[in-house]
């Protein structure tokens, strides 16, 4: 693809959004945005990775809600509103420097208004997805259940506490997938085919500048 564009993946646990955003980042020859944020974030706000990784999005609810009350002994703000802020600061960099695909993190939010950025979400029933889950972490049924339902409540906190938005609401996103009908090859294929078509409307509503004669 010529023209730059910017993928984000917001993702239900289980939806398949590691698998899918690596591999359509290697569809698209560009570079993949996961853990590699945090180096990023770090260089921002000057906390270390190891203080980030503890403040993760996949934190457990009460170590998100302590994130408020311990602040830095150097700045007013909160940690968690420091990294938060370093975070976005770190995804619009990223963004700037050329195509990508980049996993949560609120990117939809941190990149709002830029019209090379496609929003997309993944989910699945969450039948499926916990068999994902008791497959991947070799978890029991019942804690499989467990730990998707601990982790998206954090997530659905910490997506509205930041942006004042619903988290897995259509409306947010460009284009919804559902993981369970299809292989993660073909949800990319979709995408990809989404991408092509939006790229080439685009081009079609770009206005003609008239020849200087």
């Amino acid at each position: 693809m010529d023209s730059k564009i910017i993928v984000t993946i917001g993702r239900q646990i289980g939806g398949g959004g590691f698998v899918i955003g690596e591999r359509l980042a290697k569809a698209l020859n560009v570079p993949f945005y996961d853990k590699e944020l945090i180096n990023l974030i770090a260089e921002k706000s000057g906390i270390s990775r190891e203080v980030i990784e503890t403040y993760d999005e996949k934190a457990a609810q009460s170590l998100f809600h302590s994130a408020w009350s311990v602040p830095m002994h150097s700045n007013e703000r909160p940690l968690g509103q420091q990294l938060f802020f370093a975070q976005c600061d770190a995804i619009r960099d990223v963004a700037k420097e050329g195509s990508s695909v980049i996993l949560g993190r609120c990117a939809d939010y941190a990149l709002s208004g830029n019209p090379d950025v496609v929003r997309v979400f993944l989910y699945a029933p969450m039948e499926v997805r916990v068999q994902r889950i008791m497959k991947r972490m070799n978890l029991q049924e019942k804690a499989a259940r467990k730990y998707i339902e601990k982790i998206e409540k954090c997530r659905k906190n910490n997506y509205h506490f930041f942006t004042d938005r619903e988290w897995g609401e259509n409306e947010t996103y460009d284009l919804c997938l559902n993981t369970a009908t299809a292989s993660a090859d073909a949800i990319v294929g979709i995408i990809c085919a989404y991408l092509e078509l939006r790229a080439k409307d685009r081009a079609a509503a770009a206005p003609v500048t008239a020849a200087i004669s």
